[in-house]
């Protein structure tokens, strides 16, 4: 790329101030297909602020898309609407808006309006990696012609701009080795974006050093240099448990090629975002010979809002007052480095460094030495000693080199460490820590968990493995407390830091404590007491202060879990199991995240009385408004002015107390009736899972997210840790004890037949790139619920989420015509269908719904015309690229029922054509899977014994079937051309198939099922008929006229299709989706009440397939 480097020429003179009134407008800009819509949406959900997408605005102004318009009236006259409109939008919507849509045509005249609007409201520049682009563009895009677009779109959204943020593709997100639900994708997006967001507006408070003169405790920031990134394998080592991340720019190394500098930064720095929790510092290295270069990496800096900078005191006054004008919210640090010692010379002036950052605005200043000797290191502190005494902003002072190391562990804020894999002379944070140890200037902790039923805690080994890792020489251990004066012992022992209070002493500790947190305070339950001791008036005073993470740990459990489709809104309602502590937590967890509404059940009606009435009056003292109601028993209905549950929360200990017996409570399954699921949080844990979570894990295949209290232990015990230290945890180190315990403990469950797809730390049940089994959900095809030239796709998905469908095929028919409507043409490209997938993929996630695959790849194999095949297999991998956008991992390919004249009558040579498909999916990252149908016309292959012998030529792990209750009773049972609508000896030949397709068939190459049936002709479907086609099988004819859904006798459904899916799903063991594949006349009906009908009909079919074979 050429342009980038003119671009920052014309920009420097440009000047942002990046502080803006804090209603001020967002707008959005970037590539087609960079996330800018979606970035939207989570932006004006979080500012709660109007959303307005320009296409919108464009389309409701002058009743076409702009696409539409141009084909209209041309280019030139667009271009004038979209100047008129964009000011009269910017001017309109300028404060309380975050906008979307503009500049996609990149004119000049949209530029200078996107420049002035610049000067007082962020306008965001959305990257996406060239390569991701490049999708959108397609591979018919030559790579000349798709830079040269690049050059000019890049060129106009960065001198747009005044921020850049870039949209990282996730890579597939793992729990412990587990694969995790593609919405927790979407969820890490909306945290990194939100944040990104709130920084602009200096809406984040965290600040990457202390503004205390004496901080209580040293603070670290970890050393990472821009190239380490490029090469970096592990991302976990940046969570470590340091207080700041600093990237390190080498001017003379990194400035070398500019054209490539801006992306990587914004790449590297969307990385730091993802992979840690701390401030990130960027700090450039000066050189005097490249100044121009210097201010041109400060403004690719300010664009991307790091929490800090650094900036040399060196370079020209008017860099430095261009940078603290133009900051924002960024915080600045001053740099002063001297080729001597810090300290040495008493007689320089080392307080002019320190006047002349605190003149400029600078927040903080750093100064460093070079160091040749280990006498130099005392000097030094004695040196920063000197300065802070009279300095208005912090300061940091250390001597490089080897010599320096006990200067860089004796510097109180943001010493600089490495990781331990980078450099053995440099100080690690183990190192540090272990010299502050030694010094006496780190003091030993001790710490201790209280309660009772500690047998199986693992609170102490996380802990514990956490202090190991971060250096710090603290303990922790658990202490069984049979009374209450016991835990008085404990917190009056001056041994002790602090305590950790376990059940079922939250509440009956609060009058021995001293202070209580706000938020302890209204829960009115503490699990967390920090014991400080102090002088004061000549005598040690000891204060115990009490905290409440377990509503931390509950509140991060159910945001990270909560799909987009059970997002919290009015009328969100929790039901609570249990009255005691952590129940409180939950409810005020719940609270804090904007749930007004709540439901409580336990076993003593009393305790849970107890429970409501508690929160009715906190409500009444603090001026909020909360609605809870008591369920007396599982036998009662769920309250009627209450929306059902999105969101459970057990809160009962997992083991009677004082004994080894499980804790036995069951809820009634008429309060799980969630047609979009919702989140299970089980608070408890333990070698074994509780008699509850045991009842709510087949409620997985209906859309519930089942998480144990292994989450819970990880996430309230990283709060606390960090409360007790004052220092960030080390996450990794802290989930990765857990995970370890656990499987020794027995606590994981990772049988490859189990019914469900078990994680450490929560069960998820998604079919995309899964290889463990589900139990059932129900899915329908996209065009069973109308064609698409009647029946608008979102409006169809809309109506399958309402229904209760949880999963969705995809007819390529649809999504074809989805990019119609959305790029304006009758011929959409690559990019446009590519755009289109996408685009189905963020409503389905928006509704929770699973895409399970795209069909159907027609007429493919067998072919004696070899040029078209290979035409075909150029098709797939524009397929491959749709499913990957749909994110989904199945393609379906019906057997071929071309004329037999057109084909080859050859297994072999069907199977060989297969396997070159199969390759190619294999091929990809992660692999997709083909679901080879027999239908019952097809040419050569139509039947399940025929379709099994290609499956086992083929020979490929990701090739497998598609059983249809239609295709295999159709061909076997039923015949719409014999008078009885029967074959002969068609109970007998059924039997037949059946028994040899569960002998013979692996479930395991199933890879999902359709269940449909089919009226019966009253007469003959022969010449004359009404569904008769001259020179079409009667049989196609008849599917794609007649069939019903399941259990539809009323309207003429009379196969065995019950028989059929029995065997599959009972006799073959299959567990998955079921999809409705209903193709049939009133497909065509036109009228919104047709989706709407077939939804209806679709999942009453499945209720009683579900009832009747008993599935869950």
């Amino acid at each position: 790329m050429h342009t980038r480097a003119s671009t920052r020429k014309a920009e420097s003179s440009m000047i942002y101030s990046r502080k803006y009134h804090p209603d001020a407008t967002l707008l959005l800009i970037g590539f087609f297909g960079a996330g800018k819509k979606t970035l939207g949406i989570i932006a004006s959900v979080a500012l709660h602020r109007r959303f307005i997408d320009f296409e919108a605005f464009f389309r409701e102004k002058t009743d076409l898309s702009p696409q539409a318009y141009i084909a209209a009236h041309g280019s030139a006259q667009y271009r004038t609407v979209e100047e008129d409109l964009t000011r009269e939008l910017l001017t309109k919507c300028s404060n309380g808006c975050v906008i979307v849509g503009l500049g996609a045509l990149a004119s000049n005249q949209q530029q200078i309006l996107l420049k002035d609007f610049a000067q007082e409201h962020p306008v965001v520049y959305v990257r996406r990696a060239e390569s991701e682009l490049r999708r959108y563009v397609g591979t018919g895009t030559s790579q000349d012609k798709f830079e040269r677009v690049w050059q000019v779109g890049n060129t106009f959204f960065e001198t747009c701009s005044n921020f850049e943020f870039y949209n990282q593709t996730h890579t597939d997100s793992r729990d412990f080795e587990r694969q995790l639900p593609s919405s927790l994708k979407l969820k890490e997006t909306e945290r990194l974006f939100v944040e990104f967001v709130r920084r602009i507006y200096g809406l984040s408070h965290r600040s990457p050093f202390s503004s205390e003169v004496s901080p209580e405790v040293h603070t670290f920031a970890l050393q990472v240099p821009l190239d380490w990134l490029d090469s970096c394998g592990n991302f976990e080592i940046l969570d470590s448990g340091a207080d700041a991340i600093t990237l390190l720019i080498d001017i003379d190394v990194d400035g070398k090629d500019q054209n490539r500098l801006q992306s990587q930064l914004a790449r590297h720095m969307a990385t730091l975002r993802l992979h840690s929790r701390v401030p990130v510092v960027v700090d450039i290295g000066f050189s005097p010979r490249k100044i121009d270069t210097y201010r041109l990496v400060l403004e690719m800096l300010l664009r991307l809002v790091p929490d800090a900078v650094t900036c040399s005191l060196s370079c020209p006054d008017e860099i430095i007052q261009w940078l603290n004008s133009t900051k924002g919210s960024i915080k600045t640090i001053a740099t002063w480095h001297q080729p001597t010692p810090l300290g040495i010379d008493a007689s320089q002036d080392a307080h002019i460094p320190v006047e002349k950052a605190t003149q400029f605005g600078f927040d903080c200043i750093r100064i460093t030495g070079e160091s040749f000797s280990i006498e130099d290191n005392l000097a030094c502190v004695a040196f920063r000693q000197r300065l802070i005494q009279k300095s208005t902003i912090p300061v940091i002072a250390y001597n490089t080199g080897i010599s320096g190391r006990a200067s860089i562990c004796l510097n109180p804020t943001l010493s600089p460490v490495v990781p331990t894999s980078m450099d053995a002379t440099a100080v690690t944070l183990l190192d540090a820590q272990k010299a502050l140890t030694s010094c006496y200037l780190t003091t030993k902790m001790r710490f201790t968990l209280v309660g009772q039923a500690l047998e199986h805690t693992l609170s102490p080994a996380m802990h514990v493995a956490a202090y190991t890792a971060c250096g710090l020489p603290h303990s922790y251990e658990a202490v069984q407390a049979a009374t209450l004066s016991e835990i008085r012992r404990l917190l009056e022992d001056g041994s002790r830091s602090g305590v950790a209070i376990s059940i079922p002493y939250k509440t009956a500790v609060l009058p021995m404590l001293d202070e209580i947190s706000p938020d302890a305070r209204d829960i009115n339950a503490v699990n967390t007491v920090v014991i400080k001791r102090r002088r004061q008036d000549g005598q040690m005073a000891t204060t115990r202060k009490g905290y409440n993470t377990d509503y931390i740990g509950v509140r991060n459990c159910i945001h990270k879990h909560l799909s987009p489709a059970n997002a919290i809104r009015d009328g969100t309602t929790v039901l609570i199991i249990g009255a005691g502590g952590m129940a409180r937590a939950a409810i005020y967890a719940c609270y804090k995240m904007g749930v007004r509404q709540f439901c409580i059940y336990n076993r003593t009606l009393e305790n849970a009385s107890k429970l409501a009435e508690y929160f009715h009056h906190w409500t009444h003292r603090s001026g909020t408004h909360l609605e809870l109601e008591v369920i007396e028993s599982i036998e009662k209905q769920w309250p009627t002015r209450f929306r059902q549950p999105t969101i459970v929360i057990s809160c009962l200990p997992g083991q009677q107390v004082g004994s080894e017996e499980m804790v036995d409570v069951r809820i009634s399954e008429r309060w799980l009736q969630s047609t979009t699921g919702g989140v299970f949080l089980e608070v408890a844990y333990g070698p074994c899972k509780t008699p509850l979570m045991e009842q709510m894990l087949p409620f997985a295949t209906k859309g519930w997210v089942v998480v144990d209290g292994l989450s819970l232990l990880v996430e309230q015990g990283i709060a606390q840790y960090e409360i007790f230290t004052k220092r960030p945890a080390p996450v990794h180190v802290m989930r990765k004890v857990i995970y370890e315990l656990s499987k020794e403990n027995g606590t994981q469950n990772r049988k490859k037949t189990s019914t469900t797809s078990v994680s450490i730390l929560s069960v998820r049940i998604t079919h995309q790139y899964q290889t463990d089994k589900m139990t059932y959900q129900p899915a329908i095809m996209s065009a069973s619920l109308g064609r698409a030239w009647l029946h608008d796709l979102s409006y169809k998905i809309d109506q399958a989420a309402a229904a209760g469908f949880q999963g969705l095929e995809i007819f390529y028919e649809d999504l074809e015509y989805e990019a119609r409507k959305l790029s304006g043409t009758d011929n959409p490209t690559t990019t446009h269908l590519l755009a289109a997938a996408a685009h189905i993929h963020g409503i389905c996630t928006t509704h929770g719904i699973t895409i399970i695959g795209l069909q159907p790849f027609l007429f493919y194999e067998g072919l004696k015309d070899r040029t078209q095949h290979t035409h075909l297999l150029e098709k797939m991998k524009l397929w491959l690229q749709l499913a990957k956008s749909l994110h989904t991992d199945t393609i379906q390919i019906p057997a071929n029922f071309l004329p037999a004249e057109q084909l080859i009558d050859d297994r072999d040579i069907i199977a060989s054509d297969l396997r070159l498909l199969a390759d190619l999916g294999a091929a990809e990252t992660p692999a997709i899977r083909f679901a080879y149908e027999p239908l019952c016309w097809s040419t050569h292959i139509d039947t399940i014994e025929k379709a099994w012998d290609v499956v086992r030529r083929v020979d490929r792990p990701n090739f497998g079937v598609c059983l249809d209750t239609f295709n295999i009773a159709g061909r076997v049972w039923g015949d719409p051309v014999t008078p009885t609508g029967r074959t002969d000896n068609a109970d007998q030949e059924l039997q037949k198939t059946l028994e040899w397709m569960v002998k013979e068939v692996d479930v395991e190459r199933v890879f999902y099922i359709q269940v449909v049936d089919a009226e019966r002709m009253r007469t003959p479907l022969v010449a004359g008929h009404p569904f008769y086609a001259d020179g079409q099988p009667a049989r196609m004819s008849w599917s794609r006229n007649a069939r019903t859904f399941m259990y539809e006798d009323e309207r003429g459904g009379y196969l065995p299709c019950e028989e059929v899916a029995r065997a599959i799903i009972q006799g073959m063991g299959y567990q998955g989706f079921v999809s409705m594949e209903l193709f049939s006349r009133t497909m065509s009906s036109e009228g919104s009440h047709v989706p709407v009908e077939h939804a209806r009909r679709g999942i009453k079919a499945w209720e009683m397939l579900k009832e009747r074979l008993q599935l869950q």
